[in-house]
């Protein structure tokens, strides 16, 4: 004969069976409307699970341009006909609005040489437009869009600060790839401070993996906030195609020349006169630049500085290597008297020199 199951049990299993099915109730719930999930992280910002970077493209799209340009170039005919046949040669490139008034920074690669440009506008307008000035040494210039006298507004980007950019912050590139017209690729800053690449004098790129292709040169590299920390300029690709190494010029080098380009028509640049290189490269255990040439009749040659001397400060700051000694000197201002300190063999010494403007085409 069976027994009854006791009241309370019957209670207790109610109980339970009601507490799981309203458990799964209001998980279901939350999975369908989303609510309950965690929306905010610990400083308070919004946490979207979707990563969209919409938000920067829509502020920075509209001051990327596409550039066309063109020249004369000769060509010969066939092997038998020495006569040269002239061509014109068209070229791509992307550029930055940087001033409403139409003032576009682009790379100097992209215009050298060319006797025709023209801009085209997000919204499809194009104009034509003339060099303001060029950087060779960084690889930059400058553009102004004829207007015909017409104020115009056009939007512009931002400069960041280059000192807030970090190695695995995300970065977007908006450029003219072979020409498609405005394409948005997205990557990480994989290094910074990329030089002794040969790809200008003066040498301090961004590393990113977003992709930049032919066209993309002069373009923009944004960050998750539309503002502009760079200008892509080249892919390094050893054995062609896409390596996933793109190079960008940071903002602050890129300020700096359209300022003094603004200002003075050109970027002037401090010189001393000799060339250097890295101490560590030739297996010397001190810190500083090897001093591997120097010019006739240049500050240094006139200093009695020697080949195979070693910097080691400029004004009692010390240099570590030959980059620093680069930039160092670059800032420095023509007239302005400089000392440094170099090591011949085991003796230091400090020299006086009267800085000069560098030259163009050394």
């Amino acid at each position: 004969m069976l027994k009854s199951t006791p009241q309370w049990l019957k209670k207790s299993v109610f109980i339970a069976q009601a507490i799981l099915a309203g458990l799964g109730i209001a998980f279901l719930w939350i999975l369908i409307t989303g609510r309950g999930m965690p929306n905010s992280s610990s400083n308070g910002q919004h946490f979207n699970p979707v990563a969209s970077f919409a938000d920067a493209v829509e502020r920075a799209q509209p001051a990327v341009v596409s550039i066309q340009t063109s020249k004369i170039v000769s060509q010969r005919r066939s092997t038998n006909n020495w006569r040269p046949s002239r061509l014109r040669q068209k070229g791509l490139g992307s550029g930055v609005i940087v001033r409403s008034d139409g003032l576009i920074l682009t790379n100097y690669h992209v215009i050298e040489g060319v006797d025709s440009i023209f801009v085209t506008l997000p919204s499809g307008g194009s104009a034509p437009a003339t060099i303001v000035g060029v950087d060779k040494d960084t690889d930059l210039g400058l553009l102004q869009i004829n207007n015909g006298g017409v104020n115009i507004n056009l939007p512009t980007l931002n400069f960041a600060n280059s000192d807030n950019q970090h190695i695995g912050d995300v970065v977007l590139a908006i450029g003219n790839p072979y020409g498609f017209g405005q394409t948005v690729t997205q990557g990480i800053i994989s290094a910074t401070g990329r030089a002794n690449i040969n790809l200008a004098n003066y040498e301090d790129f961004i590393q990113t993996d977003a992709t930049i292709s032919s066209g993309n040169s002069g373009g923009a590299l944004i960050n998750t906030q539309g503002e502009l920390i760079g200008i892509n300029t080249a892919v390094f690709s050893p054995e062609g195609g896409n390596s996933g190494i793109g190079l960008a010029i940071p903002a602050d080098l890129a300020k700096g020349v359209v300022e003094e380009i603004l200002k003075n028509g050109r970027v002037i640049r401090g010189w001393l006169g000799f060339e250097e290189d890295s101490t560590q490269q030739v297996n010397i255990p001190i810190k500083g630049a090897l001093i591997t040439n120097v010019y006739q009749s240049s500050p240094a040659a006139y200093a009695g500085i020697q080949r195979f001397d070693i910097l080691t400060a400029i004004n009692n700051i010390e240099v570590s290597s030959d980059l620093e000694a680069k930039y160092a000197i670059a800032n420095l201002k023509p007239g302005e008297l400089v000392t440094i300190r170099i090591m011949r063999g085991e003796i230091t010494q400090d020299v006086k020199l009267e800085v000069a403007e560098r030259p163009p085409n050394i």
